[in-house]
């Protein structure tokens, strides 16, 4: 009736093939591929089989494809890497433990914890051992980002003993999915570490020279019309004396107050330096190497392109202790404008016009900090990528080789 035929069983394992082929890996869920085979019916003028049968029908698709999938996924890394997959979930004191016979599967799945450098080193020890596994860069590229955080999420669900009684192919391949997905996920809290840290440097600091100036520091109310009365009373009686001209305009006691506001300003400026490079040296500094070997850092934008020569600079120079060197090599050519603000040459930048290397890092890594911010520099996914109709993202506005209008925000610490 119609032109509608029954579905035969040759039809149903068409329709399963065609599920399994064309929908499986792109639809994840079973109510909605079971209404794909009643369209798809409907389309072909099939009677559709009962609610049942199109329950197993979809059932067995899915195992199908995922059997596929695991066996794809499993023979794309070398048996190096698949063996290196197996020490993640191998409970033992050695390689692939992390501790007490915890297994680095464990923390790999577990977030970074409370800010501080030990976590930020501890995430950066994390994508160096995920690295190692050397999966291969195309494992995922033609399936589907859903798919992969399914089996992502799936992964996380899972304890090292259910992973070692699995199935080899499933085995591998919910622990590539996992390690696959971390690896980005990774380089993007290390970013967010980052610029927390960068920021609780700059804090503290403020806070502590606060507290030390709090009580020297008293603040002369309407500076600028004081100012402005001193600035008219010297102009219309320049031969005058101060005592005489100034004096009675502004008294002595309010000019004391401005010199000792003035100079405390000053004082607290040098000491904020001093505290800064004291705790950057001794404590934080130790992020530095491991923190620019791991990250992959990338950038479009012209003007952006000082920060990424400092970065360059930087790397050059990690091995290189501070007591070897406090400044940097005088033939070298170390990007100044871009990334040192004009409040901080007279501090990174001595009378001989050397360039020393404490203060100038801090200000390429809050220049990285602040044009992580802005996207303007990326790392881990967080690539801007392109918008529906051809137009970049906010964040591709460089051209190589084209200078841009306008120079680039200079941010110093604080």
């Amino acid at each position: 009736m119609f032109g509608f035929r029954e579905c035969t069983v040759e039809d149903q394992a068409q329709l399963a093939e065609w599920l399994t082929g064309e929908l499986c890996g792109v639809e994840l869920s079973r109510e909605r591929l079971a209404e794909a085979v009643a369209a798809r019916c409907r389309k072909d003028r099939l009677e559709p089989p009962a609610p049942a049968k199109v329950t197993r029908l979809v059932a067995s698709a899915v195992n199908t494809f995922e059997e596929r999938y695991c066996r794809t996924t499993t023979d794309r890394p070398s048996a190096v890497t698949r063996s290196r997959l197996d020490d993640l979930v191998a409970e033992d004191d050695g390689e692939g433990s992390v501790g007490g016979g915890r297994t680095f599967f464990t923390e790999l799945k577990a977030d970074p914890g409370a800010l501080g450098l030990e976590s930020l080193l501890t995430e950066v020890n994390k994508l160096r051992r995920v690295r190692q596994l050397e999966l291969p860069p195309e494992l995922f590229g033609d399936v589907s980002e859903k798919l992969v955080s399914a089996w992502r999420a799936r992964a996380a669900k899972e304890y090292p003993s259910d992973l070692l009684a699995a199935g080899d192919s499933v085995r591998y391949t919910l622990l590539a999915t996992l390690c696959h997905v971390r690896q980005t996920e990774i380089a993007d809290s290390l970013v967010d570490l980052f610029i927390q840290i960068v920021q609780k440097i700059n804090t503290r600091a403020e806070k502590k020279v606060e507290g030390e100036f709090i009580k020297e520091l008293k603040k002369a109310r309407g500076k600028e019309g004081m100012m402005l009365r001193v600035a008219e009373a010297a102009l219309a009686e320049p031969g005058g004396t101060v005592r005489k001209v100034i004096f009675p305009v502004v008294g002595e006691k309010t000019l004391k107050a401005l010199a000792t506001e003035a100079a405390a300003n000053e004082a607290r400026y040098k000491a904020r330096i001093t505290v800064l490079r004291s705790s950057y040296s001794n404590h934080w500094r130790r992020m530095l190497s491991p923190l620019l070997s791991v990250l992959e850092l990338k950038c479009n934008n012209t003007a952006y392109r000082p920060v990424m020569d400092a970065i360059d600079l930087l790397k050059r120079y990690l091995d290189q202790p501070i007591k070897d060197g406090a400044y940097f090599d005088e033939a070298e050519r170390v990007p100044l404008d871009g990334v040192v603000p004009e409040q901080w040459r007279a501090a990174v930048v001595d009378e001989k016009g050397r360039v020393e290397r404490i203060p100038y890092e801090l200000c390429v890594l809050v220049s990285l900090r602040d044009a992580l911010r802005r996207r303007e520099i990326w790392g881990g996914r967080r690539e801007p990528v392109a918008q529906p109709g051809g137009r970049p993202a906010a964040g591709l506005r460089g051209q190589p080789g084209r200078a841009l209008r306008g120079d680039p925000p200079a941010a110093g610490p604080g």
